[in-house]
């Protein structure tokens, strides 16, 4: 990580271009695009016209363990303003692979392929665990943790707290 922040900086510095921020909590959510499983290059700004955005960050044998997980928290969020995303961040992923791991009728949301690392290094994805991120519709990001009950209880809050449309 210092060596990334290192060549970012030397970058910036010869280039005038901006860093950026971190993926951390009350900071705003580093854009990024990538190739969903049809091909197609897709941008997390198509995704936050909600009031909650959670994208998942998980690798193929994460995504497998926790789609039942996964499934029923998108299912108790259905008709609230919730959008989901789910971000594979296996290495070396192959769009044939990626359509078997993640059929259409398996999975209730969009999935986005990181098979060069640059977002799970962007956002600092680690361990062997999966890393879920709730952002406001400003895009600042408000939760940062693990599936369960604390992602569960961050997403209600931000509802509560969100004016309505």
């Amino acid at each position: 990580m210092t060596t990334l922040l290192l060549t970012l900086w030397l970058a910036a510095a010869r280039q005038r271009i901006e860093l950026p921020v971190p993926a951390h909590v009350g900071n705003g959510a580093p854009p990024f695009s990538l190739y969903d499983d049809g091909g197609r290059l897709r941008a997390l700004s198509e995704f936050e016209t909600h009031a909650a955005l959670v994208v998942v960050f998980v690798t193929a044998p994460q995504a497998k363990q926790h789609r039942q997980a996964l499934a029923e928290l998108v299912c108790r969020h259905a008709s609230r303003d919730v959008g989901f995303l789910l971000v594979d961040v296996t290495r070396d992923t192959t769009p044939a692979r990626a359509r078997k791991e993640y059929a259409p009728d398996r999975w209730p949301m969009p999935v986005l392929f990181d098979d060069q690392g640059v977002v799970r290094r962007l956002y600092e994805v680690t361990g062997s665990a999966p890393l879920a991120l709730v952002t406001d519709r400003a895009t600042v990001i408000r939760y940062r943790g693990g599936l369960g009950t604390p992602l569960r209880s961050a997403i209600d809050q931000l509802l509560a707290a969100a004016p309505r449309r």
